[in-house]
Formats: C-alpha cells, sequence, structure tokens
C-alpha cells in the first residue's frame, strides 16, 4: 500500500468515525461490515472526481503574530479590529492566505518570525 493511500484511509477513517461510522479493517483488506466498505469505496471516488483545490503560495495579507495570538472575538455586532499589511514590515511578520498553503511552498517561503 503507498502512503498515498495509508494517507487517503487515514483521513477516511477520520471521517468517519467523526460521523459515528463503524471502522473494522478486515483481514481480507476490505471493512466491514459491507456498509463501510461501500462508504470508502464511495469516498475514494469523490475523491478522485472531485477537483484539485487550489493553493496561494504567495500570503494576500500580514498581521503581528502578537496580535493575532491576543485577538479576541467580543460579542459585538460591529465585530473587532485587527490591524493588517500588505507588507511584511515591522511586527508585521505573520502571513495569512486564501488557503492553508500546501508543504512546499511552506518550506519555500522559510521562517519570516524575527
Amino acid at each position: 500500500m503507498t502512503q498515498d493511500k495509508d494517507q487517503m484511509r487515514a483521513e477516511f477513517v477520520d471521517w468517519a468515525l467523526r460521523c459515528a461510522v463503524a471502522v473494522d479493517f478486515g483481514e481480507c483488506g476490505q471493512y466491514k461490515p459491507v456498509s463501510t466498505e461501500l462508504l470508502w469505496q464511495a469516498w475514494q471516488a469523490a475523491r478522485a472526481s472531485a477537483p484539485p483545490v487550489q493553493q496561494s503560495a504567495t500570503p494576500v495579507l500580514y498581521v503581528s503574530p502578537e496580535q493575532l495570538a491576543a485577538f479576541q472575538d467580543k460579542d459585538s455586532k460591529f465585530g473587532s479590529y485587527l490591524p493588517l499589511r500588505k507588507t511584511p514590515i515591522g511586527k508585521f511578520t505573520q502571513p495569512l492566505y486564501t488557503s492553508p498553503p500546501s508543504a512546499s511552498s511552506a518550506d519555500s517561503q522559510g521562517d519570516t518570525e524575527s
């Protein structure tokens, strides 16, 4: 079994357990009960037919890590203020993305904390 298949199985098991589905991988290489095996096959088919997720390797904004850590979501209909910048200047070193960066692009970005 390839690592991709192992990772896919791990994600399936995590999803199935969150959905309260009985997960028992039998000795014959299939899930028991049969309904779980059918869910596994459907889950694989859905993943294979899903369009690839576009991930931006370029940050869209920067925030101060300290201010982000201290940020509280207040019970206000007006929201809360958190200063942001389009460029990493001063304490604004924590990049924000439209989606999580892939592992390879995160490695190429390097450590931006000072």
